[in-house]
């Protein structure tokens, strides 16, 4: 049920969100002839991630709590990863910026649109597309020349030693307990590099800011799960038992 408090929140947030942009893009512009495009993308995802997280979960209108699960001894995140999740929310993206990895990500082309924000996300090498279907997966399998470009575009943007984060979903669950389908594109790509897939379980976000819907008060958890290198000699990703293996990890999680 949606209340007048969900509503002065929700204006609230979008407040923090302009305000973090405008101060975001300043710094972002005056620092941009002198920062690498790794070293562009840590400022803008540090600064912008601060100034918008923290609003909300110092008040405690959000807490984030990170829970760690891998199994390695070496928790350290001192290569690049190419990071899955599950996606309920439009604050998933933000909500990541915890994670302490420099990331790159594929993003709907309409955002590029956007003042200042637009501006941020090109500078940052993030990766326009067009088809909101299945952004990767479609992209790695397409013979279209423009398509295969961008598949080219999301390795070499992770030349640089940054990580890439791709929603395997390929669109926001309505139902933040249910994955649905995973596309083949992150798996693609993770066979094509030999960078391992970092699989992270979001939740909570859901609830924090629903599809199409006001904010709430929440509490959102990150749990990272071991990486996982994926095997070459699968031709057909969609018979890998490591994608289902993957899935059913995030699932699990989602469910408790």
């Amino acid at each position: 049920m949606i209340g007048i408090g969900n509503i002065l929140l929700t204006i609230y947030f979008w407040l923090v969100v302009t305000l973090s942009t405008i101060v975001t893009f300043i710094v972002c512009l005056c620092s941009s002839p002198f920062l690498s495009q790794k070293q562009f993308v840590s400022l803008y995802q540090s600064i912008f991630g601060t100034m918008l997280l923290y609003p909300m979960t110092i008040p405690r209108f959000w807490t984030i709590k990170i829970t760690d699960v891998r199994k390695s001894e070496n928790r350290h995140f001192d290569k690049p990863y190419i990071i899955i999740a599950n996606h309920a929310s439009f604050i998933d993206t933000l909500v990541a910026t915890k994670i302490p990895l420099v990331k790159k990500f594929i993003m709907a082309k309409e955002f590029t649109k956007i003042p200042l924000f637009g501006w941020l996300c090109q500078k940052s090498g993030h990766i326009a597309v067009s088809d909101r279907s299945d952004r990767l997966g479609k992209l790695c399998q397409s013979n279209n020349h423009n398509r295969q470009s961008a598949v080219d575009l999301s390795i070499k943007a992770m030349n640089d030693g940054s990580s890439f984060m791709i929603y395997p979903e390929g669109s926001r669950s309505k139902d933040p307990h249910k994955l649905l389908p995973f596309k083949t594109g992150a798996f693609r790509l993770a066979q094509k590099t030999g960078i391992h897939i970092l699989p992270i379980i979001i939740k909570g976000t859901g609830k924090a800011m629903p599809i199409g819907g006001f904010c709430h008060l929440s509490d959102i958890e990150i749990i990272i799960g071991d990486p996982i290198e994926i095997s070459k000699k699968h031709k057909n990703l969609r018979d890998d038992p490591q994608l289902e293996m993957v899935r059913k990890f995030i699932q699990s999680h989602l469910n408790r």
